[in-house]
Formats: structure tokens, C-alpha cells, sequence
């Protein structure tokens, strides 16, 4: 869990239930949370005010996906995962190596998750 400590994570997902149990989770494994943000706009003005390690975008918010935070993470060069109910299809085919999380959320999956994507790179 090494690689996790201290790692700055954006959350964007819109329900607040959920939102929460995902900020208790990742504070548990000893992450920093950025937000958690319910909007798109509101995540991207949190890349703009924070720096980020990494990100847990939910794939649909407000019905629309939410392509604009991920094509900005991109262009920062930051890691990210979707998070959905629903069948990563939708999403897999325009960013086919980004990882998903399914909900409901597991502690042990998301620790994984993240690992994987801030893991530095092997030789």
C-alpha cells in the first residue's frame, strides 16, 4: 500500500451517498481526496486549483459521459479509472486501457486499481 500513501485522488461522481463511501474508502488506504465533485465543470476547475495523481471519474454524470475530465487528464499525463454500474462497453472502446471499477465499490478493488495506475514503471 505504499504506493497509495499520501497520493492526491480526484473524485467525480455525482451521487453523494456514493461519492462518500468512495472518499472513506480511499482515505482509508491513506489518500488525499480532491473534491469529492458532483459536476464536470466542478472536476475540472478542481485539476485546475489541485495537483492530482490520479482520478475515479464515474463514466455518466447527469446522463452525459464525462469524456471532458477524461480528455483533460490525458492532456495533464494523469492516470485514471472510470467507475460504473453499468457495462464498460460505453466507454471501453474510446479509452480501451483505462481500467473500470465496478459499483458498488470494493476497498480491495479500488486499492488494486490504484496501485496499477501509480505503480512506477518496470524496467
Amino acid at each position: 500500500m505504499k504506493v497509495l500513501n499520501g497520493q492526491r485522488i480526484l473524485v467525480l461522481e455525482e451521487e453523494a451517498s456514493i461519492a462518500q463511501l468512495l472518499v472513506d474508502m480511499l482515505e482509508a488506504l491513506n489518500c488525499r481526496v480532491i473534491g469529492p465533485a458532483d459536476r464536470i465543470p466542478q472536476a475540472l476547475h478542481l485539476l485546475v486549483e489541485h495537483d492530482a495523481d490520479a482520478a475515479i471519474l464515474d463514466v455518466k454524470i447527469e446522463g452525459k459521459p464525462s469524456y471532458p475530465v477524461a480528455e483533460e487528464l490525458v492532456r495533464r499525463g494523469i492516470p485514471w479509472a472510470f467507475a460504473s454500474s453499468n457495462n464498460a462497453d460505453d466507454f471501453a472502446h474510446r479509452y480501451p486501457d483505462v481500467p473500470a471499477i465496478a459499483k458498488p465499490y470494493s476497498s480491495a478493488h479500488i486499492q488494486d486499481v490504484l496501485e496499477r495506475l501509480l505503480a512506477p514503471d518496470q524496467p
